[in-house]
């Protein structure tokens, strides 16, 4: 079976309100162990806000992260994909861009999921890894038919 780039897209994503503190954004992604968080509704995306916004544009910055709204730091033109890209395809907008995370939209433009560069570094090592397998055992029984036709 083919693996497809939609086992590595993490679903259930979590929202923030543009109106909450770049405190609470923060605290929020530590307790679910992300790295980007999703500000707006799955209908209504309004931004971004990665640990890269946090160290340029916070820290960077110097804005108080208790009493600045998120929207004041948020990168608000969101890249988005859908499950179905090509993955090479993907990883050039990852380097191109120079992102770390996407979001992942349905066919209604909503949003669903989102993917991180290392998660898809990850789905590409696993089918090339499962690709080289398939090739070593066309291999082997290749040479093994040879050789029976040499012994014969």
């Amino acid at each position: 079976m083919k693996a497809k780039l939609a086992d590595s897209i993490h679903y259930g994503l979590h929202f923030m309100n543009k109106e909450d503190s770049i405190h609470d954004v923060v605290l929020k992604m530590i307790e679910l162990n992300i790295g980007a968080m999703v500000i707006g509704t799955k209908e209504r995306v309004e931004g971004i806000f990665s640990e890269r916004d946090l160290m340029k544009r916070v820290f960077g910055q110097n804005f108080d992260p208790k009493s600045t709204p998120i929207e004041a730091v948020m990168t608000k033109e969101v890249i988005v994909i859908t499950e179905n890209e090509d993955p090479l395809e993907v990883l050039g907008i990852f380097r191109e861009l120079k992102i770390r995370h996407l979001l992942v939209v349905d066919e209604k433009e909503q949003a669903v999921g989102m993917l991180g560069m290392r998660d898809l570094m990850d789905f590409m090592l696993s089918h090339l890894q499962n690709e080289n397998e398939a090739l070593g055992e066309v291999l082997l029984e290749k040479v093994s038919a040879d050789l029976s036709l040499i012994r014969g």
